[in-house]
């Protein structure tokens, strides 16, 4: 009885395979890359491995209460069914919502101008299409004053959600159609994509040429399609861009809604964007057309000796031994001369410069200018912070139309832009005057529709 089952024992550890090493003897094997036969197969001693532990009673009885998934579906077989959707949506709407919303981008291509939402009617107070426009810089708020200061990074998921915030707030004060452009990102279009809107939303095609030229030719489609309002979304630069623009065109009708977006924020405001659709929606009806919010703006008008002119916003700055394109924050010995049209203690920037010495407001009728050199010394935050010490020998105001010379061997930086070189005979004359955009002012207008009940609906004003 012995004998057989002794060889029963051995039959079994014969069989028996042998055990995967655990992690600690694995990692002490060496690593071959292409290993024999004779060392693939690991014969050493291992401790048994723990069995998985079970699912709590609780877990199974919920996993059982629960109704069994549903097979997943391959896009193949769920495409006929979202088409067919697509069509019973498309025959409601109309027509002229032809086309799917993921298509929109496309159509722009080709140089249409594409709705993504359904076509409505609704009038405004001159019996018009109400068209607010939208204008985004992708590229504002990201140089690299992000490492050489302290300033934020205004990222696209944020700009997206301004966008989205402005055309609500116009869809709510009845704007008809809302235009945008189409940029690297798709900011604007994928913002309001798969928002619930009743206006029309329209994606113009612009060429790109990723530089301010990029500005001016989205401003130059939302003129020709007829837009009367205009929600920006840049800095002083991006603005300088579209006062630019206007100002070539000639157009006085526009009225501007600048949003702060970039880095030295003089001119765009600090504005909640819901606000700011809101206002944008009214003034495209015609309900604020009267009132006395949209007053002009002052602007700088520059005019080389070689006969090229340009404009600027709030600074024209002398750099002397500077660069063209330079782009890290200003180096306070090479300050020359400043010419501001806004001189604010507030603000970041060339601004705070003359407002620490002399206060210079958006609504008086000159301009202040700072000759820099041995003097009274201020430290003013020139970038988001970073703070300079500038010397300034004189500080004076200068009347509306009277020209500054500018000429020595540098820079004419214009709202910060070093775009224009100054040497020996290529000098620049600089006047002030109150002939740039209209600029809304959010806070007066909402309160000027309050006071004239423009923000209760016809129901409850009848009621009253």
């Amino acid at each position: 009885m012995d004998a057989p089952l002794d060889a029963r024992r051995r039959s079994r550890r014969r069989r028996r395979v042998p055990r995967q090493p655990c992690l600690a003897q694995r990692h002490a094997q060496p690593v071959t890359r292409n290993p024999r036969p004779s060392q693939r197969r690991i014969r050493c001693p291992v401790a048994r491995r723990r069995p998985s532990p079970r699912p709590h009673h609780a877990a199974r009885n919920l996993a059982n209460a629960l109704p069994p998934r549903p097979a997943p579906v391959s896009p193949r077989k769920s495409r006929p069914w979202r088409l067919a959707c697509r069509r019973r949506r498309h025959a409601r709407l109309g027509k002229q919502a032809q086309g799917s919303q993921r298509h929109a981008g496309a159509q722009a291509r080709r140089g249409q101008s594409t709705p993504l939402t359904a076509p409505l009617s609704r009038p405004s107070e001159t019996g018009l299409p109400a068209k607010v426009a939208i204008s985004v810089n992708p590229m504002s708020g990201r140089d690299v004053r992000r490492i050489a200061a302290r300033a934020s990074n205004m990222t696209i998921e944020a700009k997206r959600d301004i966008v989205a915030r402005i055309a609500a707030g116009a869809d709510a004060a009845g704007a008809t159609d809302i235009y945008i452009t189409e940029e690297p990102f798709r900011i604007a279009s994928l913002a309001l994509e798969w928002l619930p809107l009743r206006a029309r939303v329209h994606v113009l095609k612009t060429p790109l040429n990723h530089d301010a030229s990029d500005t001016e030719a989205a401003i130059a489609s939302f003129l020709e399609a007829g837009a009367t309002t205009l929600v920006s979304l840049g800095g002083d630069g991006t603005n300088r861009a579209i006062a630019r623009h206007l100002h070539k065109a000639g157009d006085d009708g526009i009225s501007l809604i600048p949003l702060s977006t970039g880095t030295n924020n003089v001119f765009p405001t600090l504005v909640e964007p819901t606000i700011a659709g809101t206002v944008a929606g009214l003034t495209a009806r015609g309900l604020l057309a009267k009132a006395p919010v949209r007053p002009r703006c002052k602007m700088l008008h520059v005019r080389f000796a070689d006969g090229a002119t340009d404009v600027g916003l709030i600074d024209a700055a002398q750099l002397d031994g500077d660069f063209v394109g330079n782009l890290l924050p200003f180096d306070s010995a090479r300050l020359a001369r400043v010419l501001l049209t806004r001189a604010e203690p507030d603000a970041i920037g060339m601004s705070p410069i003359g407002g620490l010495i002399d206060v210079v407001d958006a609504q008086d009728d000159c301009g202040l200018l700072l000759e820099l050199g041995p003097g009274q010394v201020v430290d003013a935050p020139v970038s988001p912070g970073l703070f300079r010490s500038v010397s300034v020998t004189r500080a004076v105001r200068v009347p509306f139309d009277t020209p500054v010379i500018f000429r020595g061997h540098g820079v004419l930086a214009l709202d910060g832009d070093r775009d224009h070189r100054l040497r020996g005979s290529r000098i620049a004359h600089v006047t002030v005057r109150r002939d740039g955009p209209h600029v809304l002012d959010v806070a007066a207008a909402m309160r000027h529709a309050v006071r004239h009940g423009m923000m209760a609906r016809p129901e409850d004003r009848a009621a009253d």
